[in-house]
């Protein structure tokens, strides 16, 4: 469940820009000082990472000789320089589950995030307020999900891979796809 926590900052978002606009209450002037805040909030994040990571262990100066000769230990060696062919990753199924999940993804991130709100302000004529009540609800739903969902198909997966993620897939794709439809239906708070 590595990346189960990436949600939450959506879910914080929204839940700002509420207060935002609990508190600004020209709703203009509050979206613009919700992008400009957040904007600025990632140049400086931007800024703290890209002095404490490096692209390689060696390159920290502050590496013990004993942690990177561990981390040395289960490096493989392989050549920065190599290069697969096109025909190598069109073959690999591999590659295409992680084009399908990534595709996946992008639908929910992109779908739920951006069009959706967008859609029940503009073309349902909901309030903004309501519309990110409504999408805090969706991401936390989706990060409670995230959660539980993640633990079922880690447990899945141990007693037959194939299974977990067939079933993890199946079950994420039909809830986000009945979620996207079931919201066009939706024509008052």
């Amino acid at each position: 469940i590595s990346d189960s926590g990436v949600n939450l900052g959506i879910v914080f978002g929204s839940l700002f820009m509420l207060g935002l606009f609990a508190i600004i209450p020209n709703q203009d002037l509050a979206w613009r000082l919700g992008f400009l805040i957040s904007g600025l909030l990632a140049i400086i994040l931007a800024i703290i990472l890209g002095r404490l990571l490096y692209d390689l262990p060696e390159q920290h100066p502050k590496i013990s000789k004993e942690e990177l000769d561990y981390i040395l230990s289960g490096r493989e060696n392989v050549s920065m320089k190599t290069k697969l062919s096109l025909s190598y990753w069109l073959r690999s199924k591999n590659y295409w589950g992680y084009m399908q999940g990534l595709g996946a993804q992008a639908g929910i991130f992109f779908g739920l995030f951006t069009w959706l709100p967008l859609y029940l302000f503009y073309a349902r004529h909901l309030s903004l307020a309501f519309t990110l009540e409504y999408t805090a609800l969706i991401w936390s739903f989706g990060f409670i999900g995230e959660l539980v969902g993640g633990y079922v198909v880690d447990k899945l997966i141990k007693r037959n891979p194939n299974l977990g993620f067939k079933v993890g897939f199946a079950i994420s794709s039909l809830s986000v796809t009945i979620g996207l439809a079931a919201a066009t239906l939706v024509s008052s708070p």
